[in-house]
């Protein structure tokens, strides 16, 4: 699981995600990857509020993406970093901060530009949970549409199966 999450972590420094693993401390940097996620909150039936570091409050209400579904490139690297490759994984947005309640900027040293952040819970636990600026959850939105009516021109191609 550590493996995977550091595997994962350092795939996001090649996107615009600035990663932490879940084992992180708390309240280090604007890092944007969450705690790892739980079966609680990877089906939905979480509570009201997504807590990120016990400070940051996630709304479950208010946004147009929330219970989107999205697909998101990671890079992950071998045991021993001589080659690396790109996964894609599947996830959904679970929770959002609107600007006056994220603490994410832009540009971090000035503090300048706020943005408002969506958290995305990834199918798959081991992978946990990651934050996206609006352009990226549009993005993630796009690729698993796109996903999707791929996986169906491809089942109408195959022939019907008779038992």
């Amino acid at each position: 699981l550590l493996e995977f999450q550091a595997q994962a972590a350092s795939a996001a420094s090649a996107s615009s995600a600035t990663a932490t693993t879940a084992a992180a401390a708390p309240g280090a940097g604007a890092g944007r990857w969450g705690k790892a996620a739980n079966a609680e909150d990877a089906d939905g039936r979480g509570q009201d509020v997504v807590h990120n570091n016990e400070t940051e409050e996630w709304l479950k209400s208010g946004s147009e993406y929330l219970r989107k579904r999205v697909r998101r490139p990671v890079q992950t690297d071998d045991a021993d970093a001589r080659s690396s490759s790109v996964v894609w994984l599947d996830g959904a947005i679970r929770g959002w901060l609107p600007l006056d309640k994220s603490d994410y900027f832009k540009d971090p040293d000035t503090r300048l530009d706020p943005r408002a952040l969506w958290r995305c819970v990834f199918d798959d636990v081991r992978a946990g949970e990651e934050d996206l600026e609006e352009e990226e959850v549009l993005q993630g939105v796009a690729a698993y549409e796109a996903e999707q009516k791929k996986k169906i021109a491809e089942a109408k191609k195959k022939p019907a199966r008779c038992a």
